[in-house]
């Protein structure tokens, strides 16, 4: 039996595991793109990504949903797969953006409402083949906030300005008062 575990761990640690994350784009918080990463042991062969809508999804995000994975699948890599993708290697589609700056832009409100799947197939150096298929949730995405609200800030962001002010006050006036009697020193010794 321990010989079989043993075999069994022997073979896990050389397989190949494809994983599929949506994350925002480090430089820029309002992109968001679609990693692709090989966290197994092994290398990754003819890698092959599918993205689909929820079947369950209403119609109304039914469009936001093809439009998110139309951007997501213009890398060439996604079209036309990947031949090795090595263990700790990761690829990344095309980036969506909520600025309403450019045309690749979906309205957030819909977007993070949505749920598509990824289908992903490839195999390891043995030809072994693998499919996995996950949920992408982009509404797991919205409890992520960058600062607080313009409403929250300003009470505190005021409270800080107003005590910097009382802080440099108060230094101003210990050495003005420091160089008052430093003068003053100075007025009596040129007296006598």
């Amino acid at each position: 039996m321990g010989w079989k575990e043993n075999r069994e761990l022997r073979k896990v640690q050389t397989e190949p595991l494809i994983d599929i994350k949506l994350e925002p784009v480090e430089y820029r918080i309002h992109f968001l793109r679609l990693k692709i990463t090989n966290v197994g042991k092994g290398g990754a062969h003819n890698v092959k990504i599918k993205l689909f809508p929820e079947p369950s999804l209403d119609a109304s995000f039914l469009v936001t949903a093809q439009k998110a994975i139309k951007v997501f699948m213009q890398r060439d890599f996604m079209i036309k797969g990947v031949n090795y993708l090595a263990p700790n290697d990761s690829k990344y589609t095309d980036y969506l953006s909520f600025t309403g700056l450019n045309p690749k832009e979906l309205d957030s409100e819909y977007f993070f409402n949505l749920i598509f799947n990824a289908e992903i197939r490839y195999e390891d150096l043995k030809g072994k083949k693998y499919k996995n298929t996950y949920k992408i949730d982009t509404s797991e995405l919205k409890i992520y906030k960058l600062g607080e609200s313009f409403e929250e800030a300003l009470p505190k962001a005021l409270a800080g300005i107003q005590k910097s002010l009382e802080s440099m006050s108060k230094n101003i006036n210990r050495q003005t008062a420091f160089l008052d009697k430093k003068s003053k020193a100075e007025e009596t010794h040129w007296n006598e």
